[in-house]
């Protein structure tokens, strides 16, 4: 079996869109373009090491940094499979290219009922909360600072 063929349960496309959608849902209406939401979708999964008292998604690992590296790619994608499920809109802007969650957005995320789907949305509005006053470069800086410290240490 080729690895075109292999499936992927976590990261894969569905999983990765539906960690953005709960996100840009969350901060809805604000827009935002893609490297932030690369940094939003690392602060949702790994939120203990950015907000005291918010648990983490996924378990902590020592190598976790490096994901921000991976993530533009993945979230491409699933921006792409949200914008044709139109749950997201694309704005272009002379700034540059923006994604905002639709109307149909807060519906299909009320559905949901996995444990693991609450939870990721429950964590989406924590962390839209405590970022709501906080500019992109800002929320960029703190993700930036985690993930080079780390990058930075592992090489001494």
């Amino acid at each position: 079996m080729g690895i075109d063929n292999m499936a992927f349960p976590f990261n894969n496309t569905v999983e990765t869109a539906f960690r953005t959608l709960s996100v840009l849902d969350a901060i809805y209406p604000r827009s935002v373009d893609l490297e932030l939401l690369v940094c939003l979708d690392y602060i949702c999964v790994h939120s203990a090491d950015f907000f005291v008292g918010i648990e983490s998604l996924h378990p902590e690992n020592p190598n976790r940094t490096g994901e921000v590296l991976v993530r533009r790619t993945i979230i491409e994608d699933a921006l792409n499979f949200l914008h044709a499920k139109n749950l997201i809109c694309v704005n272009y802007l002379p700034s540059g290219i923006e994604y905002k969650a639709t109307d149909l957005a807060t519906s299909f995320l009320d559905r949901v009922s996995a444990p693991y789907s609450v939870a990721l949305v429950a964590r989406a509005n924590m962390i839209a909360q405590h970022l709501q006053q906080t500019d992109n470069a800002a929320i960029a800086g703190m993700v930036k600072e985690k993930t080079f410290n780390y990058a930075f240490q592992s090489r001494t």
